[in-house]
């Protein structure tokens, strides 16, 4: 129960991470270069979320006719209902601040021989020093838009398996084996 809870903190800490750096995108202004923010955004979400989705796989045993719908149900079940509109409604804006900047990329930005480029496929376009750096603000958002998502899917499912009722004499363990 220990490892939920700290596990939980960190994703949630991983969403606060993503959403300060994805609302500073949207202003224009890359906070952190993509070097440092990719990284601890990484090793803030990754881990709450691997084990959350090892743990709720092994809750309900093995798939039966009713696993669709209804196993989905059971991994939010236990969640109060503001709680799962909050996790829905921030996956979306991650979700949308992600497409939005998919539909925005020119192509790969770097830099040769002195001048700043957009790689798209093969075709090399020479641009300026202002849509190189857009380029790249583009480029991060799509990644902090990515791992905000997957934090706000690990917490969404780690607080629902702190918040399922436990039995038995190991209630306290993780149900991964730890």
């Amino acid at each position: 129960m220990i490892l939920r809870r700290v596990l939980l903190v960190f994703a949630l800490g991983g969403v606060v991470w993503a959403a300060i750096l994805v609302v500073g995108l949207l202003a224009g202004v890359r906070l952190l270069p993509m070097a440092v923010a990719a990284p601890v955004g990484a090793a803030l979400v990754f881990p709450a979320f691997v084990v959350s989705v090892v743990d709720r796989s092994t809750l309900h045993g093995p798939r039966t006719r009713r696993s669709g719908p209804w196993r989905f149900r059971r991994l939010l079940g236990d969640l109060p209902g503001w709680a799962q509109v909050v996790a829905g409604g921030s996956f979306f804006l991650f979700w949308l601040a992600g497409m939005t900047a998919f539909a925005g990329v020119g192509g790969s930005a770097g830099i040769r021989d002195g001048q700043y480029v957009l790689d798209n496929h093969g075709v090399v376009t020479v641009v300026d020093k202002a849509t190189y750096e857009r380029q790249l603000g583009l480029e991060q958002r799509i990644f902090l838009s990515g791992f905000g998502a997957f934090g706000v899917g690990g917490a969404t499912l780690l607080a629902g398996s702190i918040a399922r009722p436990r039995h038995g004499p190991d209630s306290d363990a993780v149900s991964t084996g730890q």
